[in-house]
């Protein structure tokens, strides 16, 4: 009996301290000088560019604040490791979009937009892994096909997301180890996009991107809710004309062909809190409508 009820307290610990930490992920307010009314909090694609226009917040700001919450989240206190590298260029980027932004205006779409990607798509120089340990040291030398689409639509590369180790499974790899769902410690966060759902859900950035070939994005949007919902999804998949990643040597590392799949059987899609954001994700990268 005694031991019964030690593991019931253990339970209701555990419970309360999980409770605790979700409270703290999702409702915490970040340190905010100069950003007093901003909300980073669920924030869309329109409260940024909002936020832009009334000067209660710059790129560089906003940029700062999801590194902020990503060294409080991911790397301390709960720990999710849902991140595997950091741009070390964000906030540079962030600056030139500030200066152009006083000049002329938004260059785009996506202007001063956070995205963390799947490590699994190619970003000038930042690491893509896979997530496996014998991929920690290929740097690309030019982006990929969506990439460059997100780039030129104004959008902030900020991070590198885990996945299941070269895209097979839930998100775990040798590089990394394993990654939290942040609403349940207990639950897994899905892959092989868990990473970019599980970042995308604990606030980390504005948008993810993810990688659609059995399922990888819907499921790890599905098993990482969005307050009562799942993390939304819509129809904005972008199907390429080339492999994600733009090296061949690297493809021929990789070790077989399920693990290769072709470029047809590949959907490129968005991740993000409110559906607000898909319409400008729509119009930036996947049909490149004129900023009105």
């Amino acid at each position: 009996m005694k031991e019964k009820d030690e593991l019931a307290q253990r339970r209701t610990s555990s419970s309360s301290l999980l409770g605790y930490t979700l409270f703290m992920i999702v409702t915490t307010a970040l340190p905010s000088s100069g950003q007093a009314t901003f909300h980073l909090e669920e924030a869309t694609v329109t409260d940024i560019h909002a936020a832009y226009k009334s000067g209660r917040l710059t790129s560089h700001e906003l940029v700062r604040l999801y590194l902020d919450r990503i060294y409080e989240f991911d790397k301390k206190g709960p720990a999710l490791n849902s991140i595997i590298t950091i741009n070390p260029r964000a906030l540079e980027e962030a600056d030139r979009l500030d200066a152009v932004f006083k000049k002329s205006g938004f260059v785009g779409p996506l202007h001063g937009v956070p995205v963390i990607l799947k490590d699994m798509i190619d970003a000038q120089g930042m690491p893509t892994t896979e997530g496996s340990i014998v991929l920690k040291n290929f740097v690309p030398d030019k982006d990929a096909f969506i990439v460059d689409r997100l780039k030129k639509a104004g959008a902030i590369i900020l991070a590198k997301a885990t996945l299941s180790e070269f895209a097979t499974g839930d998100t775990y790899g040798s590089l990394f180890g394993a990654t939290k769902n942040p609403y349940d410690f207990m639950r897994t966060p899905g892959g092989s996009s868990g990473g970019t759902g599980a970042s995308i859900a604990a606030n980390f950035a504005s948008v993810g991107i993810g990688e659609e070939g059995l399922g990888r994005l819907y499921r790890a949007a599905n098993a990482v809710p969005s307050s009562s919902r799942g993390l939304s999804l819509r129809s904005s998949f972008l199907r390429t004309q080339e492999p994600i990643t733009t090296d061949s040597q690297r493809l021929k590392q990789q070790r077989n062909e399920h693990l290769l799949r072709s470029s047809s059987s590949r959907s490129i899609g968005p991740c993000f809190r409110r559906d607000d954001s898909d319409s400008w994700f729509v119009r930036g990268v996947v049909v490149k409508l004129p900023l009105t």
